[in-house]
């Protein structure tokens, strides 16, 4: 496992530059927010990431994290996936931000972390 994880380490130290996000789209449907973002990965394995919608915390509680679904495959030479979420409409929907982490299980990444891709407005 220790081999693993530093492998992984190492590609994404390498690669990390290469991660982009394209468009996001926001639909709001049924009292529920229907989330897509495009995010173009070049080298980087889209399994060593994980794409989440984070919004700061309100009224004192906990931020609010999401997981976005991978879906299909973008064309083009960007090695781009088509990621979405669904959740209740309960706060406006540019209260969240889309953004990739490092994921490799049982490893936690700070907020403070500089491998952490925002998606920027």
């Amino acid at each position: 496992q220790a081999s693993l994880l530093c492998h992984w380490r190492e590609e994404l130290e390498s690669h990390w530059v290469e991660l982009h996000f394209g468009e996001l789209h926001v639909q709001e449907e049924n009292g529920e927010y229907a989330f897509t973002v495009q995010l173009y990965m070049g080298e980087v394995s889209p399994d060593a990431v994980r794409v989440e919608l984070y919004a700061e915390p309100s009224n004192s509680q906990e931020p609010e994290i999401h997981a976005l679904e991978r879906h299909e495959v973008l064309t083009g030479d960007l090695k781009g996936y088509l990621y979405s979420a669904h959740l209740p409409a309960r706060r406006p929907a540019s209260d969240y931000t889309p953004r990739v982490i490092p994921h490799f299980d049982g490893y936690l990444v700070p907020l403070e972390a500089r491998q952490i891709l925002w998606y920027e407005r």
